[in-house]
């Protein structure tokens, strides 16, 4: 009677009386990239054993579900009295732990498809609370969303700032240069020193033939000493043209190397900067779309009848449990006396 009888009694007298209904809203949704697409064999691998991206992001958001922020979010929409009994005496701490009792939040591998449900004791306290963490969640993906495409944005604008100052720099420097050498381009100005020093050769070439058939057919002709003066003047000036070129403080060929090297230090800064401005363009596209999504796939149900508590299931528990407890101390109590009277 004691063991089995009066907790029997007493729980159905509980539960059949003064039990109160509570009733449970389900939704199911998923988080998901907008660059989700079939796994691999690999993919598939982890995917089995809940290892991927999705989950982690759907992580993300059930981990708001289940924390503080989202008992404050919930409070403001819904009585919290309507899913913790005697909530206005609870301190925050308590309510939080008997807040987290009344949602469940629950993960399927196979699909990626996260479940929540909410307990309350109204069918329309239940719906709001569900809708109110589905609306949470999606705030939370948006604000990641939003925190990625600034970071991206900021470091894509801080490599096209670097690469802005290095293309200027390098064309600084070879304005420095040609100020400073009084020259536009070295390896133009060699070209066409060279192309003139080659004038240079076929002159001293043709008049050196001409020269020679003159000496042939006159000897003694006046012609032949102005002839020798015009040799060794253009002589003269294509060794002065070689000297400008090759030797003294003017000299093109080390001017022409420095050049080259600005130059070409010039172009690489120049790729640089349209590397920079192409991915700055694309950060800045990117941003403008969004990266995960909060897809609601059930929304929040408003149940017509109370799930809980299972009263004949509660009730037959009770005296199941309670019928075990009196059997179990009923062998043990025989033990003892068995051992007492040998």
């Amino acid at each position: 009677m004691i063991v089995v009888i009066a907790p029997t009694i007493a729980s159905a007298l509980y539960y059949l009386l003064a039990a109160p209904p509570i009733y449970v809203s389900e939704a199911r949704f998923v988080v998901r990239s907008q660059n989700d697409r079939t796994p691999n064999a690999l993919g598939i691998a982890l995917q089995s054993v809940g290892m991927n991206s999705s989950s982690s992001d759907a992580f993300m958001v059930h981990a708001y579900m289940k924390s503080r922020d989202a008992v404050q979010d919930v409070a403001h929409a819904v009585k919290m009295g309507a899913l913790v009994p005697d909530s206005a005496r609870m301190s925050n701490e308590d309510l939080f732990k008997a807040f987290q009792k009344r949602i469940t939040v629950g993960f399927d591998s196979t699909n990626g498809l996260s479940t929540i449900r909410v307990r309350a004791f109204d069918a329309h306290s239940a719906q709001r609370a569900a809708d109110t963490l589905l609306d949470g969640g999606e705030r939370i993906v948006n604000q990641l969303n939003k925190r990625s495409a600034e970071q991206a944005i900021q470091e894509a604008r801080q490599t096209l700032t670097l690469a802005e100052q290095e293309s200027l720099s390098a064309r600084e420097a070879i304005a420095r240069f040609r100020n400073d050498n009084r020259m536009v381009d070295p390896a133009r100005m060699a070209t066409e020193t060279g192309q003139v020093v080659g004038a240079l050769m076929t002159a001293l070439a043709e008049t050196r033939a001409e020269r020679a058939q003159v000496a042939s057919q006159a000897p003694n002709s006046p012609l032949l000493a102005t002839m020798d003066a015009r040799i060794r003047a253009i002589e003269g000036q294509i060794d002065s043209e070689r000297t400008r070129t090759t030797s003294g403080p003017d000299a093109l060929a080390p001017q022409v190397g420095a050049y080259e090297n600005l130059e070409f230090q010039r172009k690489i800064a120049e790729q640089a900067l349209i590397a920079a401005r192409v991915s700055y363009e694309e950060a800045a596209s990117d941003a403008r779309r969004q990266k995960l999504y909060l897809d609601r796939v059930v929304e929040p149900n408003l149940a017509d009848k109370a799930m809980l508590p299972r009263r004949g299931l509660s009730i037959l528990l009770t005296f199941l449990s309670c019928l075990l407890a009196y059997g179990i101390g009923a062998l043990i109590w025989a033990g003892v006396r068995e051992h007492r009277q040998t």
